[in-house]
C-alpha cells in the first residue's frame, strides 16, 4: 500500500510538472509565432519598400555575387529577382569598363563609388544611368549596395534647359539690334 501510495503521490507530481511545462511550451510557441508573424510582416514591409523604387538595387557578396535584388532590377534584366541570386553582376554590365574593379575598389576601401552618365546595355533595354556602390555599414556584414537609376527624363529636361537658353540669348540677340 505505501508503495502505491508513494507511486500515485509521484506521478501526481509528475502529471502536475508536465501540465507546469506542456503550459510554458505553450506561451514561448504563442509567443515565438507572434515574432514570427512580426518578422514575417516587417520583411514584406521592406520588400514592398524596396519593389516601389524606381531605382534597381542589387545587394552582392563581396565577391561581386547578387545575393537579393529588387523588382526593377529583376525587370531591366529580364527575370525574376530569385534565379538572379548567385549570379555575378558584372557579367550583366559588360558596357562598364572595369565594373569589377570599381567593385572591389568599393570594398577594399570600403568608400562609395560613383559613375555618372554610363549606357547601359541590359536585356531589357538600352539607356543612360548612374551607378552608385555602397559598401555596407554594419561592422557584422559585409558586401555592396549596388544602386543604378535611370537617368533619361532628367536628360531630357536638361536639354530642354538648354534649348530654352539658347531661345533666350537669341531673343537677347534680337531685342538689341531692334
Amino acid at each position: 500500500r505505501e508503495k502505491a501510495e508513494s507511486a500515485r503521490i509521484r506521478a501526481i507530481r509528475l502529471s502536475n510538472e508536465t501540465r507546469h511545462i506542456n503550459e510554458k511550451l505553450a506561451q514561448e510557441i504563442t509567443i515565438r509565432r507572434s515574432v514570427e508573424n512580426q518578422l514575417k510582416h516587417t520583411q514584406n514591409f521592406l520588400d514592398s519598400i524596396i519593389d516601389s523604387m524606381p531605382s534597381a538595387l542589387f545587394a552582392l557578396d563581396n565577391n561581386g555575387f547578387i545575393q537579393q535584388c529588387n523588382k526593377q532590377a529583376a525587370d531591366w534584366l529580364q527575370s525574376r529577382p530569385e534565379p538572379l541570386a548567385g549570379k555575378r553582376l558584372a557579367k550583366f554590365f559588360e558596357s562598364i569598363e572595369d565594373f569589377e574593379s570599381l567593385l572591389s575598389r568599393c570594398h577594399m576601401a570600403h568608400e562609395v563609388q560613383k559613375l555618372e552618365r554610363v549606357t547601359l546595355a541590359l536585356p531589357a533595354e538600352t539607356f543612360s544611368a548612374d551607378v552608385v556602390i555602397y559598401p555596407l555599414k554594419d561592422p557584422d556584414l559585409t558586401g555592396l549596395v549596388v544602386r543604378i537609376d535611370d537617368i533619361r527624363q532628367r536628360q531630357q529636361m536638361e536639354e530642354i534647359i538648354v534649348q530654352t537658353e539658347k531661345m533666350r540669348s537669341v531673343g537677347g540677340l534680337a531685342a538689341g539690334m531692334a
